[in-house]
C-alpha cells in the first residue's frame, strides 16, 4: 500500500531528507529514544487519522490502485446491514474486526468517495485514509502484546468474525499456517479449542490434530484432545508473544503491519526466528511490515530470509535528527565474517557509538573508565559499545563498515601504531582520512621513529614524555591530527602505563595487569581507595575519546 516514506531529514544537517523506497520488510534501528517507535506511530496515524505536526515522517507515496482493485477490497469487508441503520446508495458497510480487542465496529463509507480519491478527481486523503487505509493496518506493541493470546468470544461462526481468533478458527488454511510456524519454533501445534462453548482459546499441542473435526469439534475425541493440550495462559511470556505476534498477523489481509519491539520477552535465538518468520510470511502475503526493534538477532533473522529488506538506522544526539538507509548486502557480508561475527559488531546499530581497541583487556579498562567518568562527571561516553577487535591490525575492519553505517566507531591503539607502517596506512583508510594527509604525515613517522630507534626507547613503555624534549610536541601534533578523525593512540605507550600510583609490577600485561589494576582501583566509590576521575592522565585521554563520538561534526564518519 505504501510506495515510498519520506523523512524530514537524512544523513546529517546539510544532506537532503531520506527517501525510502519501501521494501517488503522495513525496519528501524537506532540507539534508545532516537524515534523509532515514534515513526511507526506517524505511519499509523497517516493510515487512520492523518493530523499535522509530524516530527519524523514528511509524506507518504501510495502505491496505485485502480477502481476494480479497491472495489474489490472493500467487497472483502463487507457486511450485513445492521439492525436500525438506513443504507445509503452509494454507501457499503464494512467490518472493522478488531485485533486487539473483542468484538467489532461497522462502518457505513462512501464507496463513491473512496473510488474518486483512486482516480484523482478529489484530494479527500483523509477520508480515504480513514476509511480505507485503515481497513488494512495494524500496530502492535509491548503493551498490547499479551492481549493477542487472551481467550475471544466465539460467536456465531456462520457470520462474519468478530475478533481475530474467530477468523483464523474458520480458516483452515491460516490455522495450518500458524500450526507449521509454531512447531518449527516451539516444538508445538497451534490450535483453537472451541470446548469452552462461549469462547475460543489458543492452546499449545504436542500432537497435530488428526483432522480439522478433531481441532473443531465438540464430541468426545475433541474435548479429550483439547484437554492435553496446554493453555497458552500456562506458557512463559516468550512463548505468548511469538505466538500472539504470528496469529494477529496472519489473522487478516493486513496490508501495514506495524510492529514495535518484536523481539519484548523472546531469548536470542526465538528473536531470530521470529525474524524470519515475519520476513517470509511478509512476502508470501505481498504486505509491508514496519518494525522498530533494539535486536541484532531480530534483524539477521530478517536478513537470512533472503527477502527484500530495508534497514534504517535513526539517531538523535544533542537536537539532531539523522536517518541513514543501511544497505542489507552489506550487513549480510559483515556477518559472513567470522571475525566481524565474533565481536557483536551487529549491535552496534543500536548504540550511539562504539569503541574499539587492540584487546579485551583494553575493552574491559577503558569501559571501567567511562563508567567512571560518567559517574562522577557525566563527560564519559554516553550508550557507548565497546568492543575488542582481539589486535591492532583488526580495528579497521571493524571500524570501516561501522562507519559506513553512519555510526562513529572510535580505534584506541597502543602508541606503536606509528612504526607499523602498513597498519597505520590501512587504519587511517578505514577512518575515512585523505590520502593526502596520511602522505604527508609519512616523513613525520619516519623522523619520529628514526628518534626511537636512535634513543633505544620503545613507543608502547616510554610514551611521549621520553622522548628528546624538542621531539615531543612533534608527535603530539600527530596524535591530535590522528585524533581529529577518531584514532587515539595511548601517549604513554600502552595500556600498563596507566595509573602508575597504583604501582602493579612491571611484569604483569594484559590479562594479569587488568586483574591487578581492578583490584587497586576499588569496588565501592564509598571506599577511601576508590580511584576517582582526574583531570590528567587517562581520564582526560578518554575525556577526549568521548567529546570525539558525540561531537555531530566530528571528521570521518
Amino acid at each position: 500500500m505504501i510506495k515510498k516514506l519520506k523523512l524530514l531529514f537524512g544523513e546529517n544537517q546539510s544532506s537532503a531528507s531520506l527517501l525510502l523506497d519501501v521494501a517488503p520488510v522495513n525496519i528501524f534501528v537506532g540507539p534508545n529514544n532516537s524515534g523509532k517507535s515514534l515513526l511507526l506511530k506517524e505511519i499509523e496515524q497517516l493510515c487512520n487519522n492523518p493530523e499535522p505536526g509530524r516530527k519524523i515522517i514528511s509524506e507518504i507515496e501510495l502505491d496505485q490502485y485502480d477502481k476494480d482493485s479497491i472495489l474489490a477490497m472493500l467487497k472483502s469487508k463487507e457486511t450485513d446491514k445492521p439492525e436500525g441503520h438506513r443504507h445509503h446508495g452509494d454507501h457499503m458497510f464494512i467490518n472493522r474486526l478488531n485485533v486487539l480487542n473483542s468484538g467489532q465496529r461497522v462502518d457505513q463509507v462512501n464507496v463513491h468517495e473512496i473510488v474518486n480519491y483512486v482516480e484523482g478527481k478529489n484530494n479527500n486523503y483523509d477520508y480515504f485514509a480513514q476509511n480505507f487505509l485503515s481497513l488494512y493496518t495494524i500496530r502492535l506493541d509491548g503493551k498490547t502484546r499479551f492481549t493477542l493470546t487472551e481467550p475471544r468470544p466465539s460467536g456465531d461462526i456462520t457470520k462474519a468474525p468478530t475478533n481475530h481468533l474467530m477468523a483464523i478458527f474458520r480458516d483452515d488454511s491460516i490455522r495450518d499456517k500458524i500450526r507449521s510456524i509454531t512447531h518449527d519454533a516451539l516444538d508445538l501445534h497451534f490450535v483453537i479449542d472451541p470446548t469452552g462453548m462461549t469462547e475460543f482459546k489458543i492452546k499449545l499441542s504436542g500432537d497435530k490434530p488428526e483432522d480439522n473435526t478433531q481441532e473443531q469439534g465438540l464430541d468426545q475425541r475433541a474435548r479429550d484432545f483439547h484437554a492435553a493440550a496446554t493453555d497458552i495462559t500456562d506458557m512463559s511470556d516468550g512463548v505468548k508473544a511469538f505466538t500472539g505476534l504470528i496469529a494477529a498477523s496472519l489473522s487478516q489481509d493486513f496490508k501495514v503491519l506495524l510492529i514495535d519491539e518484536p523481539e519484548a520477552f523472546l531469548h536470542p535465538t526465538l528473536a531470530r526466528k521470529l525474524g524470519k518468520v515475519l520476513a517470509s510470511i511478509t512476502e508470501e502475503r505481498e504486505n509491508t511490515v514496519f518494525i522498530s526493534t533494539h535486536s541484532p538477532d531480530f534483524v539477521m533473522g530478517c536478513v537470512q530470509s533472503g527477502q527484500k529488506i530495508n534497514i534504517v538506522r535513526l539517531t538523535y544526539t544533542n537536537g539532531v535528527a539523522t536517518a541513514r538507509h543501511l544497505a542489507s548486502e552489506q550487513l549480510f557480508k559483515m556477518m559472513r565474517n567470522p571475525l566481524l561475527r565474533s565481536t557483536g559488531i551487529l549491535g552496534a546499530m543500536f548504540h550511539e557509538s562504539v569503541i574499539v581497541s587492540e584487546a579485551d583487556s583494553d575493552r574491559a579498562f577503558y569501559q571501567e573508565v567511562n563508567e567512571r567518568l560518567n559517574q562522577f562527571g557525566d563527560d564519559g561516553a554516553k550508550d557507548s559499545l565497546f568492543i575488542n577487535a582481539q589486535n591492532k591490525q583488526t580495528i579497521g575492519r571493524i571500524v570501516a563498515p561501522l562507519r559506513n553505517m553512519g555510526i562513529p566507531a572510535a580505534a584506541i591503539v597502543d602508541l606503536d601504531i606509528i612504526k607499523k607502517g602498513g597498519e597505520f596506512k590501512e587504519l587511517c583508510k578505514a577512518c575515512n582520512i585523505p590520502q593526502s594527509l596520511i602522505d604527508s604525515w609519512g616523513v613525520l613517522r619516519g623522523n619520529l621513529n628514526k628518534i626511537f630507534e636512535d634513543s633505544g626507547l620503545n613507543p608502547n613503555k616510554n610514551g611521549v614524555q621520553d622522548l628528546p624534549r624538542e621531539h615531543q610536541d612533534t608527535l603530539r601534533m600527530l596524535l591530535n591530527n590522528i585524533a581529529e578523525y577518531g584514532i587515539f593512540a595511548v601517549p604513554v605507550g600502552a595500556l600498563e602505563q596507566w595509573l602508575p600510583e597504583l604501582e602493579i609490577p612491571g611484569k604483569l600485561h594484559g590479562p594479569g595487569w587488568i586483574m591487578e589494576a581492578f583490584e587497586k582501583m576499588g569496588e565501592s566509590s564509598s571506599s577511601p581507595d576508590y580511584i576517582k576521575p582526574t583531570s590528567d592522565g587517562v581520564w582526560a585521554f578518554f575525556r577526549g575519546v568521548s567529546q570525539w563520538v558525540s561531537d555531530p561534526l566530528r571528521k570521518g564518519v
